[in-house]
């Protein structure tokens, strides 16, 4: 586990280097933006400055919050002229006698200011390694400090798992404070009301991508009562056990969460048997597949799919009248299993691209991943099957933003397009979503942008 510095994170912002904590985010990250993901909670780091500042700048970047734009603010105690996850700041001496005298400061210091309904302290490696032990220092905190607001502990976030681990636990850990069992039988359900589960802050474009399927589910009489670690706040996880039904994205982060919350508060869950909803079809049988489960018609969001089927046939038509493209141009992909699956068959199946590599970056194990191999095999492309990105100098290469500018900077792929975190220099000002309907749209204008300028 690296432990972070300044100079680390300015190599993080350069998308030609390689920086081993974005590029395989490990479970500590994954605890640490599960919280920062919801709308008022923090993070209380237990650990020395240059663990905190990666991760501050990171939770920043990927959901900023309106409310922390004061700069004067950010120069307080604990803050470091950053405007996320408070620390502990420790040193050599409490590294020998423990961070209690420390915790017992930054603790009235963040609850004092009355901004956070849950305060979540997780260790860094180091205080993990000298056994901190939080849970006892929470017991003997003082009343006045325990009840401004919900506080819990992650000692040990398990630094040698994925981030989809400590993603799934940290929100568990919040869960099991917010929302507590209701005594049998089992909730009273709230009819056509779900969760959204499996998406967080660090998938590329989650904003966007939220309120799109939010507008689909709605044109079906769907209400999202919360999306944990993806913006919901806590009075809306709070309320997490009312909904009839969870709805998975990205299985690779509910695939535990989802089960634990089943048995919890017996809300069932729906793992759609395409992944996430990316391409038109994945995201016509997404749409099918959660109408069904909470027996509705789906017909009015699948009209709003057509509509945007008939745009992008329009924009294809002219371009391949032109150019003969993107039928033939090869393409490496590089995704979790819940995205590589729809997206291969989208660009394969849809555009008639070539797949010359597919590495599934988290996931490996699942039937997901598993159709993506038997995809590439009945295609008549095995060997591309988790062949390297720059086999064969691809057209187009589908990856992170860093992974993408390191290949076409290194002359290993004639363009790229960023499909996922680290995203690279690239800024985003215009909301944009990589699922739904409007995904594929937003992704069709890339490719077909892409391959006009190295192609044509």
């Amino acid at each position: 586990m690296i432990s972070g510095s300044q100079s680390e994170l300015i190599d993080a912002r350069n998308p030609t280097e390689s920086y081993p904590r974005t590029d395989h985010p490990d479970s500590l990250m994954g605890a640490i933006l599960a919280i920062e993901g919801i709308r008022d909670a923090v993070v209380v780091l237990n650990g020395p400055t240059g663990c905190k500042v990666f991760y501050g700048w990171l939770s920043d970047q990927q959901y900023p919050r309106a409310d922390h734009l004061s700069i004067a603010r950010d120069f307080r105690e604990f803050f470091f002229g950053q405007s996320r996850i408070p620390c502990t700041y420790l040193d050599e001496q409490d590294y020998v006698f423990g961070a209690s005298e420390k915790l017992a400061r930054i603790l009235p210091a963040v609850a004092g200011s009355g901004e956070h309904a849950l305060i979540a302290i997780v260790n860094s490696p180091g205080a993990a390694l000298i056994g901190d032990d939080l849970q006892r220092f929470l017991r003997g905190a003082k009343p006045a400090v325990a009840t401004m607001a919900p506080t819990i502990a992650t000692e040990t976030p398990g630094f040698s798992e994925d981030m989809a681990a400590g993603f799934q636990r940290a929100l568990q850990g919040a869960m099991e404070t917010l929302a507590p069992p209701l005594a049998a039988p089992w909730r009273p359900a709230r009819p056509r009301t779900i969760n959204l589960l499996g998406l967080s802050i660090y998938h590329q474009h989650w904003q966007g991508s939220l309120v799109h399927l939010t507008e689909f589910l709605r044109l079906m009489g769907i209400e999202v009562l919360a999306a944990p670690g993806a913006g919901s706040s806590v009075a809306e996880i709070e309320r997490i056990a009312e909904a009839e039904c969870n709805i998975v994205i990205h299985q690779e982060y509910a695939d535990t969460l989802a089960p634990w919350i089943e048995s919890r508060y017996g809300t069932p869950s729906l793992f759609p048997s395409a992944g996430a909803p990316v391409g038109f079809d994945a995201t016509e049988e997404w749409l099918r597949e959660v109408a069904g489960a909470l027996s509705l018609d789906p017909a009015p969001a699948l009209s709003r799919v057509r509509e945007d089927r008939g745009i992008a046939f329009a924009h294809l038509n002219r371009f391949q009248r032109h150019t003969g493209l993107p039928k033939g141009a090869a393409f490496a992909l590089a995704a979790d299993a819940s995205v590589a699956a729809p997206l291969l068959r989208w660009l394969h199946g849809y555009l008639g691209m070539a797949p010359t590599g597919v590495r599934i970056d988290s996931g490996a194990g699942t039937p997901l991943a598993a159709g993506v191999h038997e995809y590439l095999s009945e295609a008549g492309c095995p060997d591309a099957w988790e062949a390297d990105l720059a086999t064969d100098f691809p057209d187009l290469v589908l990856a992170s933003g860093v992974e993408v500018a390191r290949l076409v900077g290194g002359s290993q792929a004639r363009a790229g397009i960023g499909i996922a975190q680290p995203a690279g220099a690239r800024i985003d000002v215009v909301p944009k979503a990589l699922l739904g309907s409007r995904g594929s749209l937003f992704l069709l204008e890339w490719i077909l942008d892409a391959l006009h300028e190295h192609l044509v």
